[in-house]
């Protein structure tokens, strides 16, 4: 059995890079090894040092200037040059693990450049392998209070489970901006996923044809697990549902 890889996927300045950090910090100080993984080649400034690092791979300003390509159209054509570097990517990885190991891959701004390319999927695929893997799925704290957006971020939640087909945790990130209301809210959601309801129609919605969109978005309950970087309580409830979607109860680690 090899490293467990957790996937850390949201939209853009939803705290992916954060999350690796300090969820990787969390799991050093409990004496668990982690490797850390920088899937962007567009990343710059990082507040964390890759233990693999895609950049040594593919340069997207290069590729900007070889093929007159703007950012986005750079950052496109790098994510499929990397599916050609997959494996040198793969061993480098497991030059560096143990089958104790947590491999936290940070994982593009831009979602859709990695949920939706046929590129990405692959480059996730031969880096996985056979071992166990879980994507965290983060919904920034500062557009659940919003009901139209609830509803979205859940949809492109259904939507990067359909692409990848890997179990998935959904994170409520910055969880410490949240008002007291929504945090009650949140954390009986914790306990009653049904409850989800009770954000989702907090605002007046459309209703022509909401339904149906609402029915698909809380289709799939991954769970709510809010995380705030002054809590680390918080990353020990992550880590637990980290645990409880990849392993048995004879796997999980007993060293917390």
């Amino acid at each position: 059995m090899g490293p467990k890889f957790f996937i850390i996927a949201g939209t853009a300045g939803s705290g992916k890079s954060t999350l690796t950090k300090l969820f990787g910090d969390w799991l050093e100080s409990n004496d668990i090894p982690v490797v850390r993984v920088n899937l962007d080649p567009a990343a710059e400034d990082l507040p964390y040092t890759p233990n693999v690092d895609v950049r040594d791979y593919v340069d997207v300003y290069q590729v900007m200037r070889k093929y007159k390509l703007g950012p986005n159209g750079a950052l496109l054509v790098s994510m499929d040059i990397l599916v050609n570097h997959s494996e040198e990517i793969s061993k480098e990885i497991y030059r560096n693990t143990t089958p104790r190991d947590y491999v936290l891959i940070d994982t593009p701004g831009q979602l859709e450049i990695f949920a939706f390319r046929r590129g990405s999927q692959e480059l996730i695929k031969n880096l996985v392998l056979d071992n166990k893997a879980t994507i965290g799925f983060l919904m920034d704290s500062s557009l659940i209070s919003s009901s139209l957006n609830v509803i979205s971020l859940l949809l492109l939640a259904n939507s990067v489970y359909l692409r990848l087909r890997l179990p998935m945790i959904t994170i409520i990130s910055k969880y410490d901006l949240l008002n007291d209301e929504m945090k009650r809210v949140i954390d009986a959601m914790t306990e009653d996923p049904e409850l989800i309801n009770e954000i989702i129609y907090k605002e007046d919605v459309p209703e022509s044809g909401i339904e149906d969109l609402i029915e698909v978005a809380i289709s799939r309950n991954y769970g709510l697990i809010p995380v705030s970087v002054y809590d680390d309580s918080t990353f020990e409830a992550l880590f637990s549902a980290l645990q409880n979607s990849m392993s048995s109860i004879d796997d999980i680690e007993t060293s917390i």
